[in-house]
């Protein structure tokens, strides 16, 4: 019931090519759970995402690469960016654990796509006062997809100007993460 409480976003998208009409891409995009103790919660969050997103690519566009995208709430540390960056988490991962006896959910994950940071790990994407840390990525399918580029964040001094996120010069309490990608 709990989890059921939780709120998250996820739209997904598959695109077609207009120059290739068999090439196809899923794009989807998320918004994790936001609340710092909710590491338990996002992992679950994320793996009903991934496993709605297969059944799209599986049962309609077989063979479609994957981009994931969007505002994970999870730094590079959690059990959230392991799950997705490496495919799997163990049913005794840290992450699990939880406060509240009832929401300890402790189990194995996997996924079948083969998913990498195209921007890495960002000191931070989030700057608010208390927190800075990385909070948003840009996975893609490396085994189909690769990086041609990545536009440079703004300087630490930029982002610090006005103390912190969001300000006069950055609307937003993240940083957009943008990137070039193409096909292998």
């Amino acid at each position: 019931e709990s989890l059921l409480k939780r709120s998250s976003a996820l739209q997904v998208s598959v695109l077609q090519s207009q120059n290739d009409s068999s090439r196809k891409i899923c794009v989807a995009n998320t918004h994790l759970f936001w609340h710092p103790k909710g590491e338990n919660i996002r992992l679950i969050q994320v793996a009903i995402a991934l496993s709605h997103i297969k059944h799209v690519i599986n049962d309609m566009y077989p063979a479609t690469p994957l981009i994931l995208c969007g505002d994970f709430n999870a730094t590079p540390s959690t059990g959230t960016y392991t799950f997705v960056n490496s495919g799997s988490i163990t049913e005794d991962h840290e992450s699990w654990d939880s406060e509240v006896k009832e929401q300890r959910f402790a189990m194995s994950l996997t996924h079948q796509f083969g998913l990498k940071s195209a921007c890495g790990e960002p000191a931070y994407t989030n700057y608010v006062g208390g927190f800075h840390g990385c909070l948003d990525y840009i996975f893609i399918d490396a085994n189909v997809l690769e990086v041609e580029q990545v536009i440079p964040l703004p300087s630490h001094e930029e982002v610090t100007t006005h103390q912190a996120l969001p300000s006069v010069s950055h609307p937003s309490d993240h940083i957009a993460l943008i990137c070039d990608i193409k096909w292998k």
